[in-house]
């Protein structure tokens, strides 16, 4: 069975403006009558829960509405320690948000809006609860999309980590070929210079020695033929 949607009848100009003269004379007199709402009632077309409802969060003039002054850290966390220490005591009750609000405006001096501060703990606590849907859906389905992405990429990036080792040892190897051939090239160069100069060496020196070799001979001889000569004069 669908559910009904609830009606509002909202309150005209005309009529907030009786309920407002009403109150103000209400408490001007000192608040004799205990229900001024269902006095209200019998003057205008509304229920006393209407008018109690547009009273407490539109028409009262002490109210401090969020549109003028928003709600203060220290007023939310007022307001969810408060509703939070009375549900641990209370299971399954409604929360006394007349309470709540008469509570605030002794501790912070001021009047809220009994819908705004239903706002402010409801929204809460609605954050609260995607919050938690989101991490049981993330512990229940933990191969979400985003996951499979992220792990698809990562797949990718570890197959083509070996292509790039193995062209940088590709390369490594051309390097170290050219440069130990051209190491090999000029040290073959290097071996054939010293051995042509060990060559020009070795041909020098058989060539000093053989000139010196025929000077001792040419000075031998010249001595022995002087000997000669001399022992023919005796």
């Amino acid at each position: 069975m669908p559910r009904q949607r609830r009606t509002i009848c909202r309150i005209d100009p005309n009529n907030e403006r009786i309920i407002t003269l009403y109150m103000d004379k209400w408490s001007r007199y000192g608040r004799v009558n205990r229900s001024p709402f269902v006095e209200l009632s019998k003057i205008i077309p509304h229920s006393p829960r209407q008018i109690c409802h547009s009273w407490w969060n539109k028409l009262d003039p002490r109210l401090c509405l969020t549109i003028h002054v928003p709600f203060t850290h220290r007023e939310k966390e007022y307001i969810y320690e408060w509703v939070e220490e009375y549900l641990s005591y209370n299971n399954n009750k409604k929360i006394p948000w007349k309470t709540l609000q008469s509570n605030i405006e002794k501790v912070f001096e001021r009047l809220r809006s009994r819908n705004e501060i239903k706002n402010v703990w409801y929204s809460r606590k609605r954050r609260l609860n995607r919050q938690l849907k989101n991490l049981t859906e993330i512990f229940n389905n933990p191969y979400q999309k985003s996951f499979d992405i992220a792990m698809d990429d990562k797949v990718l990036c570890d197959t083509k980590e070996p292509e790039v080792s193995s062209n940088i040892e590709e390369s490594g190897n051309e390097e170290f070929e050219r440069s130990s051939i051209k190491k090999f090239e000029e040290s073959g160069t290097g071996e054939s210079k010293v051995s042509s100069n060990i060559e020009e060496f070795e041909e020098s020196g058989t060539k000093e020695f053989e000139r010196s070799s025929i000077e001792k001979f040419e000075e031998s001889g010249t001595g022995e033929s002087k000997g000669i000569s001399n022992k023919l004069k005796y």
